[in-house]
């Protein structure tokens, strides 16, 4: 969920679409054009503005956009604020102009997103990456001494307690960068690699907050020590899918378990109330949902109900109709709730939805 939550940092109306950017013809340029042309004809007569229109336009022509499979853009107030590759591609064109961004073809395509933060660490610093934020390097507070002495001399074991000392300083700083940008980007995951005893330096000073998210590899050092990115990449892609397949596990077990003891919420009826209770601490939903629509605060997503004089007596004039995958997708987004998308095969779900819960469902029966 990661990559759509920049949408939500902005007020709507939003456009959204999704094109078929194939290049398996002669003409597919041609092609592509023909299709956005469809596309920006539907968006205007929804209402969409030119300068959002004309912004959209410029993506679809970028030669960096040119995937070829099918891409999806969203944008709004003249800006595009996100573009990504989808699989399967759609057969030509959708465009949608509403409130919320229409992300559910996006989730439905899309695997599981883990928000990752890595850290190439030596007795000097870091090199700390993220997607979102590219490199940053942490450089050492403390140089001097940076190795320890040889066996022998009356000075040895002090220099070896001060070349300690200016490790674990160097370390404290690194961690303190680590933390921060970690709560920066809501890392998932923290993938911990270089030198050995640097990274038992770095971890005594983790929180253990951070501690529990954590992955240590080997065999990576930092770039001006030579490294090469693919080993690092493939070390970091494998930590990364193990820690998605875990978090993943773990949250179906949670469901499951859940279900019957009233910790979770199963179906439109029942996941729908636990959003505008502001109930939802993950939200799982299958690839196909119902496509029904919901009445929703666009500027409060997570206030939302079937029934518009519920609403009304909460004190919400201006809710729109939105549909109802689109409206629990930004209440989760908006309230800090987990999201995963799974096969129906895995985990059906009534209506294609279902909630882990903060609290358990209140029981009508209960006086």
């Amino acid at each position: 969920m990661d990559s759509i939550r920049q949408l939500y940092e902005r007020e709507g109306p939003f456009a959204s679409v999704y094109l078929n950017t194939s290049r398996a013809t002669g003409n597919a340029a041609h092609e592509v054009e023909l299709r956005w042309h469809a596309a920006r004809d539907r968006l205007r007569e929804a209402g969409a503005d030119e300068a959002t229109l004309d912004a959209l336009e410029r993506a679809v022509m970028d030669p960096r956009h040119a995937v070829n499979g099918g891409l999806a853009l969203f944008a709004a107030h003249g800006t595009v604020l996100m573009s990504a590759a989808t699989t399967p591609p759609p057969t030509g064109a959708e465009a949608h102009w509403s409130a919320l961004p229409h992300v559910m073809p996006l989730m439905a395509g899309g695997g599981e997103r883990v928000r990752w933060l890595r850290a190439v660490v030596d007795r000097s610093g870091a090199d700390l990456e993220t997607t979102e934020a590219g490199t940053l390097t942490v450089r050492p507070v403390a140089r001097y001494p940076m190795r320890k002495v040889q066996p022998g001399g009356w000075s040895q074991s002090r220099y070896q307690r001060a070349a300690e000392t200016t490790w674990k300083r160097n370390q404290r700083q690194v961690a303190e960068r680590l933390e921060h940008l970690a709560d920066e980007v809501a890392a998932d995951v923290v993938i911990v690699t270089g030198e050995l005893r640097a990274r038992q330096m770095l971890m005594e000073q983790l929180s253990p907050g951070l501690l529990d998210r954590v992955v240590e590899t080997d065999g990576a050092t930092r770039a001006a020590d030579g490294a090469e990115d693919e080993p690092l990449d493939e070390l970091s892609a494998r930590a990364v899918h193990d820690a998605a397949e875990r978090r993943r596990a773990a949250m179906l077990d949670t469901y499951q378990v859940g279900l019957p003891r009233g910790r979770c919420a199963t179906g439109l009826a029942e996941v729908v109330p636990a959003a505008l209770e502001s109930r939802i601490s993950a939200l799982l939903m299958n690839r196909e949902v119902d496509e029904r629509l919901v009445w929703v605060d666009p500027h409060e997503p997570v206030r939302m109900s079937f029934d518009p004089a519920l609403l009304h007596q909460l004190g919400i004039d201006r809710a729109v109709r939105e549909t109802v995958g689109d409206a629990l997708v930004a209440a989760a987004v908006n309230s800090g709730a987990n999201l995963m998308v799974i096969d129906r095969q895995e985990q059906p779900l009534t209506d294609g939805v279902g909630a882990i819960l903060r609290y358990p469902r209140p029981d009508p029966q209960a006086t």
